[in-house]
């Protein structure tokens, strides 16, 4: 039995007819009827005629904005779309920490790790880069990412090339794999950590910087004679330059130790 999308849920219609045929124009909008429901969106120019068909600017994916009895209006990217809920699929995709493969700008298939979705549209934020990837761009969830450290039952090591099908996988020691996703024998532990790391990540900065601007006011505001009687007159740019390669030598260690893609093999730095 399908489930109702919450509202605020992100989802998608994959096997939508991608036009339909117009019924109403005004000034502004359009609405197209279509076999799975309709869709709304400013009107193009030339204003199309009632009774043509009429082409959806974008996929039908976006945020439930609506449920009214069998049926959901979602607000996209392009305007906003009504269908009956059991032919919506949620996103689908898993919460943040599960491994997609996504279509980038140029068309090329990427695999990443979704970190989160923006409410207003939809569009995932997909690690190790940082993209913002619009909702019908993700096209399924994987086990596993491109250069991220796997775990299998031969022992560790990194993902070379994850596809829709299978994985191929270098281990550790040498060896290499490669497993159907139907086996489900390979996992990926730094994908669930990824998300966290995001956010804290995102912290570490925010108080690294406020502490070497507290610091930059401090030494600012000491008299002329200490700076004279007692202090080099480069003793705040070195202090603060060491300050902030201690904490980037430090987080980029714990990064690493979390997200293995930023290096494989996943070694620490001790320098």
């Amino acid at each position: 039995m399908a489930v109702v999308p919450r509202v605020g849920a992100a989802v998608c219609m994959r096997d939508a007819a991608s036009e339909g045929v117009v019924a109403r124009v005004d000034a502004s909008t359009v609405r197209v009827e279509c076999a799975w429901g309709s869709a709304e969106f400013p009107a193009p120019s030339p204003a199309p005629a009632v009774g043509g068909a009429l082409a959806l600017p974008g996929p039908c994916a976006g945020v439930v904005v609506q449920i009214e009895g069998d049926a959901v209006v979602v607000r996209a990217a392009w305007g906003s779309w009504r269908a009956a809920w059991a032919r919506v699929g949620a996103r689908g995709f898993g919460p943040p920490g599960t491994c997609v493969a996504w279509r980038a700008p140029d068309g090329a298939r990427r695999t990443g790790v979704l970190l989160g979705w923006r409410a207003a549209d939809g569009a995932h934020l997909v690690a190790p880069g940082l993209d913002v990837v619009p909702s019908g761009d993700v096209l399924r969830a994987l086990p596993c990412a491109d250069g991220y450290a796997v775990v299998t039952p031969f022992g560790r090591g990194a993902a070379a090339a994850v596809g829709d099908a299978a994985t191929r996988a270098v281990l550790d020691w040498g060896g290499r794999l490669r497993a159907p996703h139907d086996a489900r024998s390979v996992a990926c532990p730094a994908a669930t950590a990824a998300p966290v790391a995001h956010c804290v990540s995102g912290a570490a900065v925010a108080m690294v910087e406020t502490a070497i601007g507290a610091l930059k006011k401090l030494t600012d505001a000491l008299p002329a004679s200490v700076w004279k009687s007692n202090l080099q007159p480069d003793f705040n740019v070195r202090v603060i330059e060491r300050l902030d390669q201690t904490f980037s030598l430090c987080f980029e260690n714990w990064i690493r130790a979390i997200d293995p893609s930023r290096n494989q093999p996943n070694r620490l730095r001790f320098d």
